[in-house]
């Protein structure tokens, strides 16, 4: 573990992978709540061509029904972008933050030689990631909606 320096074993002793060998996959849900808002602003240079795009997006996957969401399954996520006008259309480039940190979930290990899966923890949390490694950048040309 990365306290001790020693190899996270599960409960019958086998090492485990180490942080940041994990491949993470989500679960999904039944029901999907999604809430996006933008503001453009020109720039204060290339104002005629350039602008300034601030946003937030939220939502929520759950397995419950999609009228009864509760606030805390909502997730906000911040971010700014640029958008550049051309003849074939706005480039866009925007850069959002997830402040969210990982979610705990059960671990499961593949024997490479038999492809037996198996559950070694109940309550695995990934390594959060630094300040960098939550940003995620996103360049498109065209509209965003």
């Amino acid at each position: 573990d990365t306290l001790t320096g020693e190899p996270l074993r599960d409960a019958d002793g086998n090492s485990i992978p180490e942080a940041g060998t994990e491949r993470l996959v989500p679960t999904g849900g039944t029901s999907l709540l999604l809430l996006n808002a933008e503001l453009r602003t020109p720039s204060p240079f290339l104002g005629d061509v350039l602008r300034f795009a601030w946003f937030i997006d939220a939502g929520s996957v759950t397995t419950r029904h999609l009228w009864d969401p509760s606030a805390r399954d909502l997730k906000l996520t911040p971010g700014a972008g640029f958008r550049l006008h051309t003849p074939v259309g706005p480039v866009r480039l925007d850069i959002a933050y997830n402040p969210h940190g990982p979610t705990v979930g059960p671990l499961y290990l593949a024997d490479p030689e038999t492809g037996e899966v198996r559950r070694v923890q109940d309550a695995f949390t990934p390594e959060t990631p630094s300040f960098l490694g939550r940003l995620r950048i996103h360049l498109a040309v065209g509209q965003a909606f």
